[in-house]
């Protein structure tokens, strides 16, 4: 559907209202809710009462799930809206067997869930029996409630895993998990038992896989006209190999072939009248993956970019660009919404911090103009293309008012009003119009940046069509009309 358009009657108005009261909806109009501050609940085996705070949107009633011996209860049954108390209670669990339950809230259509666990009578209570971590490992400490003594031991195949006391200030009951960094490109899972004479609580360990990587000191580099070296340290935790192209300009130098992770690679002087480019790849052989340095190399008289492209998004945007010339230049900017200023470097071949602020694009249209950078034999351009806004709303209203006002909220509004009858304004949050009569006529209001829009008064309004992003499928739903009359 390119567009939509919503014809505003009465009964479809009628339908809307009837449409929005069938949601669920608590008695202030509001969604359905239950708050729960937990939603598990541990007991040793002496037992006793815990109190679990929540808060409903609505009445409520709890339902407590078969519990054999009835070693569980809850002090109430049903409440009101609002915030509430309840309160849990578990009698001692005399066996040597951990049992649990379950007590179901529900609030009109939602519904909640406690799981309400007790250890067996001799028990060991820790505060987590899954652990996850990534690549670069840690510590975690591990809280214990045990009324045995209990050692820990570390599985086989686990041994990246460590345990030891806990740090300094907790008590000495606690241990902390000590997990390396995993430096494989595997996942890894590890296991952690503790255990008394009787019984026993197993604690898995998680570890998220490193991830290759590749990176470059830099990826784009201009040579000197003269001859240059270009020197460029590798980021890597993976095998990778170096292929330079097949020119008789570039070469690696001996002493990048003595260290593993730095190249070195020189650059004989440039005795053409033409620039010059050379790729040099970096292939991950772990997985493939590659990444390119591009050396460009200068003639003896040239303005060169690294970058001669630019596509931005429709918000302001500050563009850095380092612009190399041996020669004195002049810059050419065409249009008033892209602002240059630069900054002359000391070394030997002059580089030149270009600074071009893009101012931002209120239009939906987008745009681009050619930035250039010339001297009376030598010419480089750069292109700017920016988008457009895709936060654009066309409203067309038919009416026969003798005055009109129309309102909108957003952020960073842009749009005008035309009036119908020859007069148009800039848009406002609040637009008001008087007409010399009272014929039909249509409104058209484009606009950017809006969330809401309403008109306050529907008298003598024929009908509202509402156009969104043009193709996109956002609904008429998403603006707001307000009845205050009606012609009957």
């Amino acid at each position: 559907m390119s567009y939509l358009v919503r014809h505003i009657n009465f009964c479809l108005l009628c339908l809307g209202l009837l449409l929005v009261s069938c949601r669920d909806k608590d008695e202030d109009g509001g969604e359905t809710f239950i708050n729960l501050q937990s939603k598990e609940i541990l007991f040793d085996a002496n037992g006793g009462s815990l109190e679990v705070p929540f808060s409903t949107s609505a009445d409520w009633t709890v339902v407590m799930y078969y519990t054999p011996g009835n070693w569980c209860a809850v002090n109430k049954n049903s409440g009101s809206k609002g915030n509430s108390v309840l309160v849990i209670t578990a009698s001692e669990n005399k066996t040597n067997y951990e049992r649990n339950t379950a007590i179901r809230i529900t609030c009109k259509e939602k519904t909640e869930k406690i799981i309400v666990t007790q250890k067996q009578k001799d028990a060991i209570l820790l505060s987590s029996n899954k652990v996850e971590v990534d690549r670069n490992g840690g510590e975690r400490i591990i809280v214990v409630n045990a009324n045995v003594d209990y050692e820990c031991t570390v599985e086989s195949g686990s041994e990246w895993i460590t345990v030891q006391p806990a740090t300094k200030g907790m008590i000495s009951s606690d241990f902390s998990l000590k997990i390396a960094p995993n430096h494989t490109f595997e996942k890894r899972q590890g296991i952690v038992i503790v255990k008394a004479e009787s019984i026993s609580e197993r604690i898995d360990i998680y570890q998220a896989a490193s991830v290759p990587e590749l990176i470059l000191s830099e990826n784009l580099h201009i040579a000197k006209s003269t001859g240059d070296t270009v020197k460029v340290e590798v980021k890597s935790n993976c095998d990778y190999s170096c292929n330079l192209p097949e020119l008789d300009w570039i070469s690696e130098t001996e002493s990048g072939m003595q260290s593993q992770f730095t190249h070195y690679f020189a650059i004989k002087p440039n005795e053409t009248r033409m620039s010059r480019t050379a790729t040099v790849i970096f292939t991950n052989l772990y997985n493939g993956s590659k990444e390119e340095l591009t050396i460009t190399q200068l003639p003896e008289h040239a303005i060169t970019t690294a970058r001669s492209e630019y596509n931005l998004n429709p918000s302001k945007k500050e563009i850095l660009l380092r612009l190399n010339s041996n020669v004195d230049f002049n810059v050419d900017v065409p249009v008033n919404w892209i602002h240059v200023s630069q900054k002359e470097t000391t070394e030997p071949l002059k580089f030149y911090d270009i600074s071009m602020v893009v101012d931002e694009n209120k239009t939906h249209e987008p745009r681009e103009a050619f930035v250039t950078f010339y001297t009376v034999e030598l010419i480089q351009r750069v292109v700017v293309r920016q988008d457009g806004r895709s936060d654009y709303v066309k409203a067309v209203i038919q009416h026969h008012s003798p005055d009109l006002k129309t309102s909108v909220s957003g952020s960073k509004l842009y749009g005008f009003v035309d009036w119908g009858d020859g007069n148009s304004d800039n848009l406002n949050t609040s637009n008001t119009h008087t007409y010399s009569d009272t014929i039909d006529r249509y409104v058209k209001i484009d606009c950017w940046g809006i969330s809401s829009f309403k008109l306050p008064s529907l008298t003598n309004v024929s009908s509202v069509a509402i156009y969104v992003n043009g193709d996109s499928e956002a609904g008429a739903e998403d603006f707001v009309v307000e009845k205050r009359g009606w012609d009957r």
